[in-house]
């Protein structure tokens, strides 16, 4: 990742993981997923941060100005279901005297590739642009 994310109106601050099988998917020249919305990814989830570093990245100019309210970790109740099971959280160091000089991340998950999942994203990217799922 080489982008910090920012605040998720009511979510902590987290990034999307989404698997598949490889076996089930064909990967188009353009670098997306041939079927992506028939596929059963093998799993979905959320990685998290540390509510010390979000804080600090927070602090910097280009996070000041995010408008959307800041949903601390002790505050979403979908890491809290997560954190009673597993540790969501990412480790990381940082680059430099502080957090503006970079930050590096890291995690280990476990995926059971026979898994399948139900997948209904909101919407959706074809070539001929980005589409509302209407299920």
């Amino acid at each position: 990742m080489s982008i910090f994310p920012g605040h998720y109106t009511g979510g902590a601050t987290h990034i999307h993981v989404l698997t598949h099988n490889a076996n089930n998917t064909t990967e188009l020249a353009n670098g997306t997923i041939s079927g992506l919305l028939s596929t059963h990814p093998s799993h979905i989830g959320r990685l998290f941060f540390d509510q010390d570093l979000i804080s600090q990245v927070d602090s910097l100019s280009l996070y000041t100005t995010d408008t959307q309210k800041l949903t601390t970790n002790a505050n979403d109740d979908i890491l809290a279901g997560e954190a009673a099971d597993i540790d969501p959280f990412k480790k990381y160091v940082l680059l430099g005297e502080d957090v503006s000089n970079g930050i590096f991340a890291w995690i280990s998950v476990a995926i059971d590739p026979t898994a399948g999942r139900e997948l209904s994203p909101t919407a959706y990217y074809t070539s001929d642009g980005g589409f509302e799922n209407e299920n």
